[in-house]
């Protein structure tokens, strides 16, 4: 990426496109994020900056929809019908026309996630994995991972030490084992505030033997097993630390990829308070395990990035259908519902997909029958 300019690094501020890409836990996300917090590019976009999340599992007709939504233009017929997308692509294009508006098109997949977004007379900004889709999107900027200064001085800060970790033969070993990736760098730093870097990096090789290896689509070259051996090292170390705290953290593997649970959902999911669970998903997020989104110093919901989430499910595969049937057993009784997790009907429909005919609660079972 270099030292360009905020503004440069979205085409400076026309309707062009620009791809961020690189390999899983590189810092794509979150570097759009701090590129559109940036004043210049605020200006730029001064009619409006549109944040919209893929994934593998969104298809574009989906997120396009939402869009609309925001805009209000996805409104059904006087007889109820609801708009095609061709309606709907048409509806957004009138409604963004003469504006300067910025579309960040986040986690994106194939292009065909992109291509309705392309002729709606926006600035479009992607972030992927996957060097085809950036390039056929519009200008790519590929980033690399941390070089081996900045990731000493990465890992150091996530750690919370002021010590030159560049005279440690341990840390400049874990710094080679990261592959320069922020996200890997944080998880480590994090379980090092508790234990040296030499016995975490004992635990690691002795969990790489013991790894079932889980591929990373768009990975990249780095061999993610050795990410995931340092998360399964952390959850054993808090297993035995605080076994509550592990348990609650295992069970978002229930979450639907890409997506924020607001929480109130969480609260279900864990069987806790609400204070408890401000209190639980702020420790999480002290871990760097999950991602907490705050509203004037609120606590409003929690994400996870999808190598956390690929590897919960994993793990927690032999209870995945338990957990969406018990959280399925916590909902209301009409969904949606007015507001909290429940408010998106995507939630419900993505934990009854996922049950596996556990839920106990009778009109859930109706439901499930009915969908079938």
């Amino acid at each position: 990426i270099g030292a360009r300019a905020p503004i440069a690094l979205v085409g400076g501020g026309g309707s062009g496109a620009t791809s961020l890409a690189g390999t899983a836990g590189l810092g794509k996300t979150t570097l759009a994020a701090w590129l559109v917090r940036d004043l210049r590019v605020h200006s730029a976009f001064a009619d409006g900056i549109f944040w919209l999340r893929f994934g593998q599992e969104r298809a574009a007709a989906e997120v396009l929809l939402a869009m609309a939504r925001m805009l209000g233009v996805a409104e059904p017929d006087e007889r109820g019908r609801p708009p095609s997308d061709d309606e709907i692509i048409a509806a957004v294009t009138r409604r963004l026309a003469g504006r300067r508006c910025l579309l960040v098109l986040d986690d994106v997949w194939n292009h065909a996630q992109v291509r309705p977004f392309k002729g709606l007379g926006a600035g479009l900004l992607l972030t992927t994995r996957l060097r085809e889709v950036a390039n056929r999107a519009g200008a790519l900027r590929e980033m690399a991972p941390l070089a081996p200064a900045q990731a000493l001085k990465v890992l150091a800060t996530c750690m919370e030490t002021t010590a030159d970790l560049s005279t440690s033969d341990d840390a400049q070993q874990l710094v080679r084992l990261s592959g320069g990736l922020p996200v890997v760098l944080e998880s480590w730093g994090a379980a090092c505030r508790s234990q040296s870097v030499a016995s975490l990096l004992q635990e690691l090789t002795r969990a790489r033997r013991e790894q079932v290896v889980l591929e990373v689509e768009g990975g990249g070259d780095y061999e993610y097993d050795t990410f995931f051996a340092g998360l399964e090292a952390q959850l054993g170390r808090l297993e035995q630390s605080d076994a509550r705290l592990a348990a609650c953290y295992c069970k978002l593997a229930v979450l639907r990829e890409d997506s924020e649970m607001a929480l109130d959902g969480a609260a279900q999911l864990w069987g806790l308070g609400e204070l408890q669970t401000v209190q639980t998903a702020r420790k999480l997020a002290g871990m760097h395990l999950l991602k907490l989104t705050e509203e004037d110093g609120a606590a409003r919901s929690l994400s996870l990035l999808d190598v956390h989430l690929q590897y919960l499910r994993h793990r927690g595969r032999n209870s995945l259908a338990g957990w969406h049937a018990a959280l399925l057993d916590e909902c209301p009784a009409k969904v949606p519902a007015v507001s909290g997790y429940w408010k998106d009907d995507k939630n419900f429909a993505h934990h009854l997909a996922r049950e596996a005919g556990r839920v106990t609660c009778p009109r859930l079972q109706y439901l499930k029958c009915a969908a079938a």
